[in-house]
């Protein structure tokens, strides 16, 4: 475990409201309360709440929460123990793990030494295949270096060919199915997972292989096959070379879909592309590319499924408050052939000319219509109208309303009610939901979820402010340890108000900033809700006890429920049982 002390040093110098300042701006809110735009969700309207005496942050947006560590463990995509490094390090405090932490530590070295093991096998059969090396270096145009650089590699045709060559070197099978290198089939025998595939090792920015990308050879299906999540790797919250484009001295950064796509762009002389890792661009990796790029120019396949997910990107990124500029590339259908083909001086030129997102979307849409037939402009006016009405900038809309008024000759002050009307609907509806969302919210903290029996908001409310209280006064701990067993509890709060027991029993720091390493993290986040939604709140002896009596109440009439639902012999052995138990 983490040293109490220790992590009571790294709460003082590492201070919730500076450290979440320096990611998103915060705007006092009285009472030792700040307010700013929650980095974990797209969000135009503040909801995440920073409370300096409790030393906790909590989304009523998303439900995101806890301390700073847990803070830094999301926005920065970190395990536990790195977080805690990570803000040793800008507190400028040595950070000492005990040795009882070591075991998930050694796992993870592992894992990680049995994927340098498997990317070193991968290289070692590339360069023995003169077939793929002829493939790579002819078709795909890649320099012995670009090769060397990117750690590309070869999984020869056959099942067991890597498993032997681990097995020899020492791992277990255990081990490089925790790293999913192998497989287990249906009759329990293991098998590579890669076979017959270029391999593309996958880096993260400490420079670790953490997984691996396979393109086939030939037709085989799928086209591309990527490491399943492990302990290790998790396709939705990685990009590939981020490694690279960091070290960019750039506030650009070059978005593209395939690995090959980034290698041809690396290769050509721009380190700062990613690709995303056979996945659509997830909200996680936008958040990622935002803490290096302020624009990111989108260079998808020009296909209509491009096209597709190109629009969808945009939408994604420009939540997060970034330029956004998609690549021209003609009549051709990704980077890599526009490379191949024209070179690195017109791909600069190409970025350098770059559409503005809003006019590649407005041309996405303009180009699926024949404007000459009649309905088909009636159809593209209502649809680029639906468009309009979403561009939250006002000079923005203008700028399009005119522009389309004029070339599909159509009255500008039409067009523009029409959209208005659009936009008023939209937000109608947008209240709406959110009225409708905060019912379903409330009715949700009404339901205990481990056996969906409705359960009176008074007992939920009741359990919250026990915690509370022996959260912020642990002097009632006495009282509570005496009259309030976790048993009385009737949601999964029990195991929150339990950890809070033990570790006052044990005389042990019960700060949130001290729980992450007992606490799961939708625990530690429910926990910082509970915090949030009664900040207010004075709590003394007597609402404490009220609490404890409500809760004794609900488990009264729910025995009784039961009783009265049980057959004669059943009540028999029922009170059979409570004499027992009280020795009558």
């Amino acid at each position: 475990m983490i040293s109490d002390f220790f992590l009571e040093q790294l709460k003082n110098a590492c201070r919730i409201e500076e450290i979440i300042n320096s990611y998103v701006e915060l705007k006092p809110s009285g009472g030792g309360r700040f307010v700013g735009l929650c980095p974990f969700h797209a969000e135009k309207t503040p909801s995440m709440m920073v409370y300096t005496s409790t030393q906790s942050f909590y989304c009523f947006g998303c439900g995101a929460g806890g301390d700073v560590i847990s803070f830094i463990m999301k926005i920065e995509n970190l395990e536990y123990i790195e977080a805690l490094k990570f803000l040793s390090q800008r507190a400028k405090i040595d950070f000492i793990e005990d040795e009882n932490n070591s075991t998930q530590k050694n796992i993870k070295k592992r894992l990680l030494a049995a994927n340098v093991a498997a990317a070193k096998f991968f290289y070692k059969s590339l360069l023995n295949s003169a077939e793929t090396k002829r493939y790579l270096m002819r078709e795909r145009k890649l320099k012995t270096e670009t090769i060397k650089k990117f750690g590309l590699g070869f999984a020869p045709d056959g099942s067991l060919n890597l498993t032997k060559h681990m097995l020899s070197l020492g791992f277990s099978v255990d081990e490089l199915l925790e790293a999913k290198l192998v497989a287990r089939g249906s009759g329990k025998k293991v098998y590579d997972i890669f076979r017959n595939r270029i391999i593309i090792p996958i880096i993260n920015t400490k420079s670790e292989v953490i997984g691996f990308g396979g393109r086939a050879i030939g037709n085989f299906k799928p086209k591309y096959l990527n490491s399943k999540d492990s302990l290790l790797f998790k396709k939705t919250n990685n990009l590939f070379n981020l490694n690279l484009a960091k070290t960019e001295k750039t506030d650009t950064m070059i978005l593209v879909e395939g690995y090959f796509d980034a290698i041809a762009i690396v290769q050509a002389g721009f380190n700062n592309v990613v690709a995303t890792l056979g996945t659509a661009l997830t909200t996680k990796q936008a958040q990622i590319i935002s803490m290096y790029a302020k624009r990111v120019v989108l260079s998808y396949d020009s296909d209509q499924a491009g096209v597709n997910a190109t629009r969808r990107a945009v939408n994604i990124l420009s939540e997060l408050g970034l330029q956004v500029d998609v690549l021209n590339l003609g009549a051709y259908k990704d980077p890599d052939e526009f490379i191949k083909n024209n070179g690195s001086v017109r791909f600069k030129n190409a970025i350098n000319s770059s559409v503005a997102a809003l006019d590649f979307e407005f041309n996405a849409i303009k180009n699926k219509f024949d404007l000459q037939k009649t309905q088909d402009k009636s159809q593209f006016l209502k649809e680029v109208a639906t468009w309009l009405s979403k561009i939250t900038n006002q000079l923005d809309r203008e700028v399009f309303i005119s522009k389309i008024s004029t070339e599909q000759n159509i009255d500008h002050q039409v067009l523009n009610s029409y959209v208005n009307n659009l936009i008023k609907r939209r937000i109608k509806s947008k209240e709406k939901a959110v009225q409708n969302n905060a019912v379903k919210q409330l009715i949700s903290r009404t339901v205990n979820r481990e056996d969906n029996q409705r359960i009176p908001q008074k007992y939920i409310i009741s359990e919250e402010l026990i915690i509370c209280a022996l959260y912020k006064n642990p002097d009632f701990f006495q009282l509570l340890n005496e009259i309030c067993p976790s048993d009385l509890f009737i949601t999964k709060n029990a195991i929150i108000y339990d950890v809070l027991l033990e570790r006052l029993k044990e005389l042990q720091a019960i700060e949130i900033t001290c729980l992450n390493s007992v606490l799961d993290q939708n625990s530690i986040e429910k926990l910082s809700g509970i915090l949030a939604r009664n900040n207010d709140i004075l709590l003394n002896k007597d609402i404490v006890l009220e609490c404890v009596n409500n809760l004794k109440r609900y488990k009264q009439e729910e025995t009784e429920l039961k009783a009265s639902q049980m057959s004669g012999e059943e009540l028999k052995q029922y009170f059979k049982k409570i004499y027992k138990s009280k020795n009558i």
